[in-house]
């Protein structure tokens, strides 16, 4: 049976000769279609494509192996129906060779067959993270100690400003978050100069500086915030049920804020936080009769208000200009310093990988990037000119979790550079969860932003796959509501707009009952007769223990093999937590008391003998 894929959907598959990112929902079936571009690139009748030419960078290998499987059974299914098709035949066999893998695989292999290139000894060995942890604090020691034996006023004072007199722990910390951060840029040595060069510009004209954009910023955010939720309250002071006797001493407020979002400078702000007048008094709310909630959310506002203005006059702008300069003149030396044993220990740490013939994945990423771009010129290299004659497209899957670094590796191998757009890109910043691995969904957004819907766009083609076909119209108007609340551009660098909002594309059954499907909020509390106490999590697991309970047998699911209506089994449930440690042991007793089984992963998921 012949798939229906949507007019977005079919534009992802069959557009060709362009830059092209997907914008890619959850459930929005993107594997799928991605999938099918791949067979339509080595099935077309025009140009066909072996496999084995197409770069198909994923994020993890378990996203690999999936991804070459489902190739490899379309290309089985192919063969099928075209036995005597060689083509075909050759793709079966290319397959097994083809660069479907993760980034880290894609780098190695670089390394692998052109270490000789940078001079590099091919019998390395790939560390574990053990033993590169222990490494790191022998040679955090040495650093160290050859800084306090050539010891200066500028390390002096920076030890005195970060360490105690007991432990050098901090001091540590911000050597390695520092090193780790310059690990994910492609020229990590360029990047270090690069922030001593803006600290330097900071203290000499700290109006045009980095740091004053960002504070700036901040500002701008902060207080727009404020005045939204302001509006609001005043707005509810203006219905029915609403706390009408506060309506004045909202207007005040308004007033307030609207003249501090006027303020665009450093010196107009400190000056605006500085001179601020008193806030007006909330009136007193005797005999008031309306709604609690609505009074509740004015009283909200303000505090949000106070509290908001409070943290920006201490913790940013809390000094007057001139003063601000001494501070970042004061402050230059040890950030110098900073960034000198950053350095340091990058080198003596390389040295000491190379002594034992060691690598993390971090080298393995800047030595493939050394192989395809020459350091000094930023030109590509014999081998990457290699590899952008091979490669007829590169595919990257969950994009927004890239960094720099990779992005400058995947860009050298594609034919971006010579004027041939050749690069696919699918992903869903809203998904991004590995910023604290250094992802950069900056680039996504950036991208976002940049590229321009349509299929008459000649380059740089955006597509917004946002049709959830997984789940049912409530579960996807319950996550636009509650991202619609949370989800802004100033906060989490997306808006939660049209755009972005899941859309229901699955078919199914109309419940009979409207309410049947709703959303559920389910609030742990105390049982009046509990015959010992619980922690929160046993009282938890007990309500979900429960609310399955109830489900199991009466609760109407579609099956996925017929798609016909059957009353729920305990293996349609899983149990999804941002973390399972802590929980996992928990859950598992507590379930597994209740007579519900249980099967353990990375997610909690009831099992059922019966299937």
């Amino acid at each position: 049976m012949a798939v229906e894929w949507t007019k977005e959907q079919r534009q992802v598959i069959e557009l060709r000769n362009r830059n092209i990112l997907v914008s890619a929902a959850a459930g929005s079936g993107k594997t799928a279609v991605l999938v099918e571009r791949i067979i339509k690139r080595i099935t077309d009748e025009q140009r066909p494509v072996d496999v084995d030419r197409l770069l198909v960078v994923t994020f993890t290998n378990a996203a690999a192996s999936e991804m070459r499987e489902r190739i490899g059974d379309a290309i089985e299914a192919a063969l099928e129906r075209e036995p005597e098709n060689h083509h075909l035949q050759r793709q079966q066999s290319l397959i097994h060779n083809a660069q479907i893998t993760t980034i880290d695989s894609f780098c190695l292999y670089i390394v692998r067959n052109y270490f000789h290139t940078i001079d590099l000894e091919p019998g390395f060995r790939i560390a574990d993270e053990g033993e590169l942890a222990l490494l790191k604090e022998q040679v955090l020691d040495e650093v160290l100690e050859s800084f306090y034996e050539k010891s200066n006023e500028d390390f002096t004072s920076f030890m005195e400003a970060f360490a105690t007199a007991k432990s050098d722990r901090n001091v540590r910390g911000m050597i390695l978050e520092l090193f780790t951060t310059a690990q994910s840029n492609p020229w990590q040595s360029e990047w270090l100069d690069k922030l001593d060069e803006d600290y330097k510009k900071a203290c000499e004209s700290p109006d045009d500086s980095v740091w004053m954009q960002l504070a700036l910023s901040d500002y701008r955010n902060s207080m727009e915030d404020v005045l939204r939720e302001l509006q609001k309250a005043w707005n509810l002071t203006q219905e029915f049920d609403g706390p009408q006797m506060y309506a004045g001493t909202i207007k005040s407020d308004l007033e307030l804020v609207e003249t501090l979002c006027t303020k665009d400078t450093y010196a107009d702000i400190v000056q605006a936080l500085t001179e601020l007048p008193a806030y007006a008094r909330l009136a007193a709310a005797r005999g008031y009769d309306g709604s609690l909630q609505k009074q509740a959310q004015v009283k909200a506002a303000r505090e949000q208000m106070k509290d908001t203005i409070q943290k920006l006059r201490e913790k940013i702008f809390f000094q007057s200009q001139s003063d601000l300069k001494a501070s970042l003149c004061r402050q230059q030396p040890m950030v110098h310093v900073l960034l000198e044993l950053v350095r340091a220990f990058t080198e003596a740490y390389d040295k000491a990988k190379r002594k034992k013939s060691l690598v993390d994945f971090s080298d393995i990423e800047h030595f493939a990037l050394d192989i395809l771009v020459n350091a000094k010129t930023k030109e590509p290299t014999p081998v990457a000119e290699e590899f952008r004659n091979f490669f007829e497209e590169v595919m990257i899957d969950e994009y927004q979790d890239s960094n720099y670094l990779q992005e400058a590796i995947l860009s050298a191998v594609s034919k971006v550079q010579s004027g041939e757009p050749n690069m696919f890109m699918v992903g869903d910043v809203k998904q991004s969860i590995y910023k604290f691995r250094l992802a950069r969904p900056e680039i996504f957004m950036e991208k976002y932003d940049t590229y321009k819907t349509g299929e008459d766009v000649k380059d740089r083609v955006r597509i917004d796959l946002s049709r959830n076909f997984r789940s049912r119209r409530e579960v996807t108007e319950a996550t636009n509501f509650l991202c619609g609340q949370l989800m802004a551009k100033e906060v989490g660098n997306v808006e939660y707009d049209e755009n972005a909002a899941l859309y229901a594309g699955a078919s199914y059954v109309e419940p009979q009952d409207a309410g049947q499907y709703a959303t559920e909020l389910l609030i742990a509390t105390d049982s009046e007769d509990e015959s010992q106490p619980m922690t929160e999590k046993e009282k938890e697991a007990v309500m979900v223990a429960e609310r399955i309970q109830e489900l199991v047998g009466h609760f109407p699911v579609t099956d996925d093999q017929t798609g016909e209506q059957r009353p729920a089994k305990y293996s349609d449930i899983v149990l999804l937590f941002r973390a399972t440690t802590g929980w996992d042991e928990d859950f598992r007793r507590i379930l597994t008391q209740k007579g519900i089984p249980v099967h353990i992963l990375s997610l909690i998921h009831i099992s059922d003998p019966t299937r």
